[in-house]
């Protein structure tokens, strides 16, 4: 039988996705490929595809009554973001001493996120076989000037792809 590569755990072992906080994420396209719109003039122009990421983006919120969104940026091939979750939640589990990450509300948005993206999409055919690359990189903001750099970054992000052209 072939043995597969164990693959690399991204999210930090022992800690609760359902905890009040800022969560700074990047999700990319599946081999990073440009889906989403292009940069000109250091400014991010979304086509078709880029639009229903901005729409499902910014109606995570109507689908979780405890988060809001904060910063966020679609590229050519990928997004990042700021999710608040504004109070906790259980996982589902009452009487669990182990938290499971399926039943954690990070994880649980980006899913629900990625797979309302994925079959729109692929409904409207638009000349793509659409995918995201699995998983996706997470950062858990532990104070305000972390908060305000990771800020800056988003905002920048479309001036250093277009200078890296």
């Amino acid at each position: 039988m072939k043995k597969y590569p164990q693959r690399k755990l991204v999210r930090l072992q022992n800690f609760n996705y359902n905890s009040v906080g800022y969560y700074y994420v990047t999700i990319n396209t599946f081999n990073k490929v440009h889906h989403f719109g292009e940069i000109s003039n250091c400014k991010m122009v979304l086509n078709k595809c880029g639009e229903i990421i901005f729409k499902h983006w910014l109606n995570i919120p109507s689908h979780y009554n405890n988060l809001d969104l904060d910063k966020f940026i679609i590229m050519p091939n990928h997004l990042h973001g700021i999710i608040i979750i504004k109070n906790s939640v259980g996982n589902r589990l009452a009487c669990s001493a182990e938290i499971k990450r399926q039943y954690q509300l990070l994880p649980n948005i980006i899913g629900g996120f990625k797979s309302g993206v994925s079959k729109e999409l692929n409904e409207k055919r638009y000349g793509i076989h659409f995918r995201w690359q699995k998983s996706y990189y997470d950062h858990i903001i532990r104070n305000e000037y972390s908060l305000k750099l990771i800020r800056e970054y988003i905002r920048n992000n479309p001036l250093r792809a277009d200078i890296e052209k």
